[in-house]
């Protein structure tokens, strides 16, 4: 074994345990690298599926394009279903009584599917757009606490305000005396002067 080969070993040596305690940036970019190709396949993936969605499909039948149709049309077909009745009542009531009458007949443990069925449709929404509510709730309260943590730090300072300073602002919080500035006065006579 020569000589250099004898240091080449410690070197790796120290080189692996140095790794244990710090991270080698070499492999980790190489490893960012491979992640983030990893996500655009990823991504591409998803909108070539969506692409493939729009564009016209080889052997397709009417019925694949009813099915494609009713898929789409769910939410927007409840919506409309359940307004028409809203529109239905004033313009022809005794149709609207009918209608009520026959949901009437209708049994329980059918309400209780099409409540599921519905829920199904719109809760998913309904759960994304609270999550969303509770995120801008979360910050409008941080927003109020900097507020708070600002009003706070306004009244430390306020103690190191010069004298001056405080008596201009006591003068100017009592909005019934007018504010008198003898330089402001001189000077305002001086352009009445001048325009004479």
């Amino acid at each position: 074994m020569a000589w250099y080969n004898l240091i080449e070993n410690i070197f790796k040596s120290g080189k692996n345990i140095a790794e244990v305690f710090t991270e080698n940036s070499e492999q980790k970019s190489v490893r960012k690298h491979k992640e983030s190709m990893a996500d655009i396949d990823r991504d591409v993936a998803t909108l070539n599926q969506f692409a493939a969605e729009f564009h016209k499909r080889e052997n397709r039948n009417i019925f694949d394009s009813v099915a494609d149709a009713l898929n789409r049309l769910i939410r927007p077909s409840i919506t409309i279903a359940v307004l028409s009745l809203f529109v239905i009542a004033p313009y022809n009531p005794e149709r609207f009584m009918l209608i009520a009458q026959a949901y009437e007949l209708v049994p329980s443990g059918y309400w209780a599917l099409l409540s599921v069925i519905v829920g199904f449709y719109f809760g998913g929404r309904m759960q994304l757009k609270a999550q969303d509510m509770t995120l801008k709730k979360a910050a409008v309260e941080s927003f109020k606490d900097l507020v708070k943590s600002k009003k706070e730090f306004r009244k430390l300072n306020d103690e190191d305000e010069s004298v001056q300073s405080k008596i201009y602002d006591t003068a100017t919080q009592d909005k019934s005396k007018k504010i008198k500035n003898k330089v402001i006065d001189k000077w305002l006579e001086n352009e009445e002067d001048q325009d004479d």
